[in-house]
C-alpha cells in the first residue's frame, strides 16, 4: 500500500478487531518509539501495564536518537515518539511529560563529600565519563562549561546512558547524565548540577491530524501516569 493508506488500513485492522472480540479494548498493531533512557524508564513499563488489560494488543518498538525518531514520525515508521526537548514542527503534535536537570550520578560513596548543590565547578577534580559530544546532553554540558569557567576532566567518552550507567555502577569514575536512567538502580544515587543550560524536557510525540487509535490513546495515558513519577 502506499504510504498514506497506512494510517486507514490500521484503522480497520483495529475496527474488525474489536468488532471481532466485541469490546472497547485496544487492538491491532502500535508502533513506539523513543530514546533509550525513556524506552526502558516509561515505554516498556507503560507497554506492559497496556497488556494486562488488553490481551489483543501487538506493540514493536524501536529506539533510536532523537533526530532519527522524528524523521520516523514524519514518514509513518512510528506511531509514537517519545523523547527530549520539543521538536515543534508543523506535522507532529506534542505534549510535555516531565523536566529533568543533568545530574552527577555514581555511588553514594563517590558523591556522599558533595553537598545537594552541585556547579560544574565543583567537580573540576573528579575523573568522569560523559556522553560524546555528538549527544544534544553533552553540547549543553560544554555550552554550560564555559559560561561557568568551568573545566572537566572527561577521562571516558561513550554513546549511550545505558553505557554511562555501567561505568557509575563500577564506583571507579562518576558520570553526568540523565536521573532518569538510574531511576530503580538502588546502589545509584544522583545529585541535580545547577545551570541554566543543563535540563532537557521528555515529550511525547505523534503526527498531525492522525487518527488516535485505542491503543494509542490508552498507551499515551499510561505513559502520562508514568510520567508523574519524574
Amino acid at each position: 500500500f502506499p504510504s498514506h493508506d497506512k494510517p486507514i488500513v490500521g484503522n480497520l485492522d483495529e475496527v474488525l478487531l474489536t468488532l471481532r472480540n466485541n469490546s472497547n479494548k485496544a487492538a491491532g498493531v502500535l508502533n513506539i518509539g523513543a530514546t533509550n533512557t525513556y524506552l526502558k524508564a516509561l515505554v516498556i513499563p507503560a507497554c506492559i501495564d497496556l497488556f494486562l488489560t488488553n490481551p489483543e494488543i501487538k506493540i514493536t518498538l524501536k529506539a533510536g536518537s532523537a533526530k532519527n525518531l522524528i524523521d520516523d514520525l514524519n514518514e509513518g515508521g512510528i506511531d509514537i515518539g517519545i523523547l527530549p526537548d520539543d521538536y515543534k514542527t508543523q506535522n507532529l503534535q506534542h505534549q510535555f511529560l516531565f523536566r529533568e536537570h543533568f545530574s552527577v550520578i555514581g555511588k553514594i560513596k563517590n558523591l556522599k563529600k558533595f553537598s545537594n548543590k552541585i556547579n560544574l565547578k565543583m567537580i573540576e577534580e573528579e575523573e568522569l565519563a560523559l556522553l560524546n559530544k555528538n549527544f544534544l546532553m553533552r553540547q549543553k554540558i560544554d555550552f554550560q562549561c564555559k559560561s561557568d569557567g568551568a573545566s572537566l576532566n572527561a577521562r571516558l567518552e561513550v554513546s549511550s546512558m545505558d553505557d554511562l550507567i555501567q561505568i557509575a555502577k563500577t564506583g571507579k569514575l562518576i558520570v553526568i547524565g540523565s536521573p532518569v536512567a538510574c531511576y530503580g538502580e538502588q546502589d545509584l544515587v544522583s545529585l541535580e548540577i545547577e545551570g541554566n543550560h543543563l535540563s532537557r524536557d521528555a515529550t511525547i510525540y505523534w503526527r498531525q491530524g492522525a487518527h488516535q487509535t485505542i491503543a494509542m490513546k490508552n498507551f499515551i495515558q499510561l505513559v502520562i501516569e508514568k510520567a508523574n513519577h519524574f
